[in-house]
């Protein structure tokens, strides 16, 4: 569920959820996913082993996009919604040497997951 959450969070920061967004800099769809995204979600499932690949049209798909992200944050791990969201941000050095924007970033995104949470609660 909790992963389910945060996905919502950045879906809802990154398009409002709308799965033809464009960006300014080549992210597209929900997720607002770059091509470079899908190279290294590939070359996750290349490292693993999988036969499945992704093309940069599934970018507009929100389930396919949605896997792409839980592979992206299975693969790096981060442990808390401010990691998820430097990750998904600023990449893998996002949560190591985080910039002045990924970090504005990810306090809105920790903001926003702590009030979905806490509307969990009730």
């Amino acid at each position: 569920m909790w992963m389910a959450i945060m996905l919502a969070v950045l879906i809802s920061m990154e398009s409002k959820g709308k799965v033809d967004a464009l960006g300014k800099h080549g992210e597209v769809g929900c997720l607002q996913i770059t091509p470079v995204m899908v190279d290294e979600v590939n070359r996750i499932l290349r490292v693993r082993e999988v036969d499945k690949r992704y093309k940069y049209i599934d970018r507009y798909d929100r389930q396919k996009s949605e896997v792409m992200a839980k592979l992206y944050f299975s693969y790096y791990k981060p442990r808390t919604p401010r990691q998820y969201a430097e990750l998904w941000n600023g990449g893998p050095s996002g949560i190591k040497r985080p910039t002045l924007a990924t970090r504005h970033y990810a306090d809105r995104v920790v903001l926003k997951m702590e009030e979905a949470l806490s509307c969990e609660a009730y």
